[in-house]
């Protein structure tokens, strides 16, 4: 979540001081269920973690924007442009430093220190996995994937968060939330993470700044595809936010794979770090994945393929097919299966040639893979 002030931040209306605020979602609350449960699913060989735990994790991942406004709350951004030593990347990783130059009010009430507290974050959920708090570990484990997904929206790395400068012409205002917000919501169905490996982070810190300093490159993008945009029609339109879509799907989508992985990435580090605790688990750590799908044969196809998947515990089973722009074309199956080998035929007589994404979802996991309809 990112809270900000109108700037300028204090508004004087006669004898009062009114403080106003604005309440930005970082990727929205799609968005951030979105990263939290693909990052938790990045766990090494996707058992570690059971379903039950990546659904508490997916579930919790907006908890830090509830708290909003708190005075316990860190913000959940930086405007990297408001530190000189930005423009070189070169802003120092010593809170305490930059607090003694730049005021520590000025950082935590107006810039942010969104590096830090996804550094302090982490090393709570070290201490509790230590511990055996699993309760607490949850909760704070929620709460660093949302940092961590607001790190990797361009405009919670930026002072020009919401449009306020000239910089990209007139009529940017809002932008926040439409690019985070209602654009994400829309289009949630086209952002398909499989999963994917995580790494050991060496200095969590050090990562996320790496992280914000990689996401303000986009900032530029995002303003002048929302010009763009805008020239199709006005800001609440259908067709403003296709174009938007359009115009900054792959890293956007990109971002959020990066969020996923990162995120897996820091809870596994976690996890090293407290000595890899056995009861980390709520299902044990030599659980067997408990669904497989193979790839669609043949492929590519015309105009029938078959999808072949295999389920290891009775799970209520979605199949799906998708064009690659996310809208969804065919559902081959919906229902509870036993454990075993399954086959489905799709045919795709009257949908045009293209590649399209099938989507296997069973037990609170989903994977993907996508196939040649070629006529």
């Amino acid at each position: 979540m990112k809270t900000h002030l109108i700037k300028p931040r204090f508004l004087l209306l006669f004898s009062g001081i009114v403080i106003v605020s604005l309440f930005f979602l970082g990727w929205g609350s799609v968005g951030h269920k979105i990263i939290n449960k693909a990052g938790a699913r990045n766990f090494p060989n996707l058992n570690i973690l059971g379903p039950s735990i990546i659904q508490r994790l997916a579930d919790s991942a907006s908890v830090p924007d509830t708290r909003s406004g708190q005075p316990y709350e860190p913000k959940h951004f930086m405007d990297l442009e408001d530190i000189a030593e930005f423009s070189t990347h070169s802003i120092t990783h010593n809170r305490d430093s930059l607090f003694l130059k730049y005021g520590e009010a000025y950082i935590r009430n107006t810039v942010g220190f969104l590096p830090w507290v996804i550094d302090s974050v982490m090393n709570v959920l070290t201490n509790q996995m230590r511990s055996g708090d699993w309760n607490k570990a949850w909760s704070s484990a929620g709460d660093l994937g949302h940092y961590i997904g607001d790190a990797h929206q361009p405009l919670h790395a930026t002072t020009n968060y919401n449009g306020y400068t000239s910089k990209y012409g007139s009529g940017s205002y809002g932008i926040h939330s439409r690019y985070e917000s209602t654009m994400i919501s829309s289009y949630q169905s086209s952002i398909l993470l499989d999963s994917v490996a995580v790494h050991l982070i060496p200095n969590p810190l050090d990562t996320a700044f790496a992280i914000m300093y990689q996401s303000n490159l986009y900032v530029d993008s995002i303003y002048m595809s929302d010009q763009y945009a805008q020239t199709f029609g006005t800001t609440s339109s259908p067709v403003y936010i296709d174009t938007l879509w359009a115009r900054t799907k792959n890293f956007t989508i990109l971002q959020f794979r990066r969020a996923a992985v990162e995120y897996g990435s820091y809870l596994y580090t976690a996890w090293v770090n407290a000595g890899k605790p056995s009861t980390f688990v709520e299902e044990w750590v030599n659980q067997v994945r408990d669904f497989h799908l193979d790839q669609n044969y043949p492929n590519p196809f015309n105009p029938t393929t078959t999808i072949s998947y295999k389920l290891s515990v009775t799970s209520h089973i979605n199949l799906k097919v998708f064009e690659i722009s996310g809208r969804e074309v065919a559902t081959l199956v919906n229902e509870v299966k036993s454990p075993g080998m399954y086959t489905s035929l799709w045919n795709a007589d009257k949908f045009p040639s293209g590649i399209y994404i099938y989507r296997l979802t069973a037990g609170g996991n989903s994977i993907s893979k996508k196939m040649i309809l070629l006529k």
